[in-house]
């Protein structure tokens, strides 16, 4: 989830606890913001990071937001408990979390991929990957990822305890960018080739063009192609007319 869209969520049951997890670089700066609160939410997070450090933030009253800014020292796995310290639960307790980095660039573009064991060939979960623009991501439970990324040139890094790590060289990131990864158990073969990375063109580029209409770029192409038609069609016909005019003169 990290700087992506909030999730949404409620506290279903009394003594409920929301749990979420995401990979933190060394030495970034994060914040976990519990947003959009219900009167009857008074929440309370806990960042557990990948040393087993705990860093709590509150709540000033029901209703209000929370938010921890965090810098990471122990780089890996963190996990994030929301909980509300009022004990009310219910449809009426909703609130809205975001994990992010407050001063990451402009993420206009999403990474996607799938991280396996070359050996086995089965999906791999909880593995870190991450950019040297200081964004990271990490694997779900069908070794599926997400990431939110600027455009250019970066290496990307995947690793897990237990495993090789893998370092690709830079790659061109742009929309629809698919980068996989097959780690190896430690003591197992090592793999070949540990990363690919292509264009997906299931994954469209969903950026609009410039300017007050914010048509798509083949839309621009389409109009471009119409107008230069147009502008043919009449210097054609402003030919013919003046061709016409001659011979006529020439003919008198």
């Amino acid at each position: 989830m990290l700087n992506d869209k909030p999730q949404h969520h409620n506290f279903h049951d009394e003594n409920d606890e929301d749990w979420v997890k995401f990979y933190a670089i060394k030495e970034v700066r994060y914040t976990v913001k519990a947003h959009d609160l219900s009167v009857v939410c008074d929440v309370g997070i806990t960042l557990r990071d990948a040393a087993g450090d705990e860093f709590t933030a509150f709540s000033a009253s029901a209703g209000e937001d929370a938010w921890l800014d965090w810098e990471c020292k122990n780089e890996g796995a963190c996990y994030v408990k929301v909980t509300n310290e009022n004990k009310n639960f219910g449809e009426n307790t909703r609130y809205s979390l975001r994990v992010y980095q407050p001063v990451a660039p402009s993420l206009t573009v999403t990474v996607h991929g799938v991280v396996t064991d070359c050996n086995t060939g089965k999906s791999i979960c909880d593995v870190g990957i991450k950019t040297d623009e200081g964004i990271s991501a990490l694997s779900g439970k069908n070794g599926s990822y997400l990431m939110p990324h600027t455009e250019g040139r970066f290496r990307f890094t995947a690793q897990k305890g237990g495993y090789s790590s893998c370092a690709c060289p830079r790659i061109l990131v742009e929309q629809g960018l698919k980068v996989n990864f097959q780690l190896s158990a430690s003591g197992e073969p090592k793999c070949s080739d540990c990363c690919t990375a292509y264009v997906d063109p299931s994954k469209p580029a969903s950026r609009s063009g410039g300017g007050s209409g914010g048509g798509s770029g083949v839309g621009c192409l389409i109009a471009t192609a119409l107008l230069d038609f147009r502008g043919v069609l009449v210097l054609t016909l402003l030919f013919i007319i003046v061709a016409t005019g001659l011979v006529l003169a020439v003919k008198r």
